[in-house]
């Protein structure tokens, strides 16, 4: 099937190095091929004209520019390529021009209420060290910037994959206080980045080591790693 053909994260040197990226350019060429009824494989991809109209029927400039781009590492067409900085110029306008939106602005929580969510998230695992307590406590720890010492921000993907258990040099994990990256979007530009944990958060990690059963720092309430958009809601909620 042409998703299996497309292997394009290891085929292509230049390709995102991050598995949830090449999958999202292989399912967006994957539907393309679909809804123009593709035939020939890769060789379909060249067929720039016909991609290029269908293309430019969508409404969405970030997702044009995101499969235009995948087409141009693909194929190296310069038609794609043309097309695909038309639509850079465009999002990169939207987001010059994007204003506050004052209701959201004014949901927004101070730093003091997000410190008082976080106390109150220790509170209830102190009374509570149950599994789900636990996780809505490393979430917070890791996402709210509540602590003086407060960790980097990092991509949901970051944590998603965190590892504490059974991790090789590839993955994303913790060795005593400190996290090692290897799995991130721009690794191969800046390689395994390592982060200090605060004390804090090394205590609770090790006292959750001992109770979770999962290689992962952070699992759902079926035990299972989250998928970046779980791991995304459970840190707005």
């Amino acid at each position: 099937t042409i998703a299996y053909t497309l292997s394009l994260h290891d085929a292509l040197p230049i390709f995102p190095s991050h598995d949830s990226e090449a999958r999202t350019y292989t399912s967006l060429l994957f539907s393309m091929y679909n809804n123009l009824e593709g035939k020939g494989g890769l060789d379909f991809f060249k067929e720039h004209t016909k991609i290029i109209k269908y293309i430019k029927a969508l409404e969405k400039a970030q997702t044009r520019k995101t499969i235009l781009s995948s087409l141009f590492v693909l194929t190296g067409l310069e038609q794609y390529k043309e097309n695909m900085m038309e639509d850079i110029k465009q999002v990169n306008n939207f987001y010059k021009e994007q204003k506050h939106n004052p209701e959201r602005q004014a949901k927004l929580k101070t730093y003091e209420e997000v410190v008082a969510i976080h106390n109150a998230l220790k509170a209830k695992y102190k009374a509570k060290p149950i599994n789900d307590n636990a996780v809505d406590l490393l979430v917070s720890y890791l996402f709210s910037g509540a602590l003086e010492k407060s960790l980097p921000p990092r991509r949901l993907m970051d944590y998603a994959t965190m590892k504490i258990k059974n991790y090789t040099d590839k993955d994303n994990y913790i060795k005593g206080n400190k996290m090692y990256f290897n799995n991130y979007k721009t690794k191969d530009a800046y390689g395994t980045q390592t982060v200090d944990i605060p004390k804090e958060l090394v205590l609770l990690i090790n006292k959750w080591k001992k109770v979770n059963d999962s290689d992962y720092l952070l699992v759902s309430e079926d035990d299972k790693p989250f998928t970046v958009s779980g791991l995304g809601k459970k840190v707005s909620r």
